[in-house]
């Protein structure tokens, strides 16, 4: 692990730094000494809350430079770890440039997408707790990026979910469902460092309660990865409609795939495995042809309190969270302007 995260798993109340709370009101202290507001890839720093990307519309107008409130625990993001359990780099990659502009995207967002950020596209960035409460264990959550997406992209979102008391364990691939199972891979990645004494994660991790997520072509290999005994429950975000655990699907206006809210209710309806699905409107204009396939990156502060409330729900048995989205009153029923959503047999 890095420097920081290595400190940390001394016991110390470190603050921003990432601390392990021992008691005696460390984990406050911890707490306290967060950065109040980061950039949503800032690196290595605690982060009470984060600030999205900047997306200029085609009205003149720029969306985002929103402030996304963090969880209870703060965020913390390592880069460049798991050097144990690096990947093959895909050939692929020589074609980031030509893809990621077809989608039409303004220039600004165009480069932002395929902005390393000096990632080593063999290993992986972790999501996880700025502080730690002593005696916890938190959930594991295995994430694949999009094609030609990088980890940092998605970090809005990924170290959102982690400052609720979750670890996202995020392969810096972005080609993630070539055959290489990354998503697995990662997840071998965080039981070893579960069970290194030197490492920051050192009996922390829990993996009785796994979930996955993915964009895109990160999606299909989530489906993929839930065959994996571990992998409890799943989310797909723009891509694919069911899996073979309970999952919720997400896709909106202008997606590449083109699904309608009556599809994504048809393909749940008849799932195999309890599901929901999300129908995004309100997509953003920004000249983008499939605009709507970006919202989790272009407007993560959209998608954050479904994305954790879901996990709650499913890995910890949260029941406030369940009320998000079961019953007729559900936290996403009734909002049809916004978005669209329905369920079929949720427990």
């Amino acid at each position: 692990m890095s420097q920081a995260g290595a400190a940390a798993g001394s016991g110390a109340a470190t603050g921003a730094a990432g601390a392990v709370a021992s008691g005696g009101g460390a984990f406050e202290q911890c707490v306290a000494g967060l950065k109040p507001v980061c950039k949503y890839d800032e690196k290595e720093t605690g982060c009470a809350a984060l600030t999205t990307t900047s997306i200029p519309l085609t009205n003149g107008m720029t969306w985002g430079n929103l402030e996304i409130k963090g969880g209870p625990y703060g965020a913390f993001v390592e880069w460049n770890e798991g050097k144990e359990f690096a990947n093959p780099i895909s050939a692929g990659e020589s074609t980031c440039e030509f893809l990621a502009g077809a989608f039409g995207e303004p220039a600004s967002v165009t480069a932002d997408v395929l902005d390393l950020r000096g990632g080593d596209l063999s290993l992986y960035t972790v999501f996880r707790p700025a502080c730690w409460k002593e005696g916890e264990k938190y959930p594991v959550i295995t994430w694949g990026n999009g094609t030609c997406g990088q980890s940092g992209g998605y970090a809005a979102l990924l170290a959102s979910v982690a400052s609720h008391g979750f670890v996202v364990f995020a392969a810096n691939s972005r080609f993630t469902n070539g055959g290489n199972k990354e998503m697995i891979k990662a997840l071998e990645f965080a039981k070893a460092e579960n069970e290194n004494p030197m490492s920051v994660y050192y009996q922390k991790l829990d993996f009785e309660r796994v979930g996955a997520m993915g964009h895109s072509q990160g999606s299909s290999a989530t489906a993929v990865a839930a065959s994996d005994e571990r992998i409890k429950t799943v989310i797909l975000w723009n891509g694919g409609l069911t899996a073979n655990k309970p999952f919720l699907a997400v896709s909106g206006e202008r997606d590449i795939a083109n699904y309608t809210p009556q599809q994504m209710d048809t393909a749940v309806q008849g799932a195999s495995q309890p599901g929901a699905w999300l129908f995004y409107h309100k997509v953003l204009e920004t000249g983008g042809n499939v605009t709507g396939h970006l919202t989790l990156m272009e407007q993560p502060e959209r998608v954050v309190d479904p994305t954790v409330a879901w996990f709650k729900y499913m890995l910890n048995g949260d029941a406030e969270a369940k009320k998000m989205f079961v019953g007729a009153d559900c936290g996403l029923c009734n909002k049809k302007e916004d978005f669209e959503f329905g369920s079929h047999n949720l427990p």
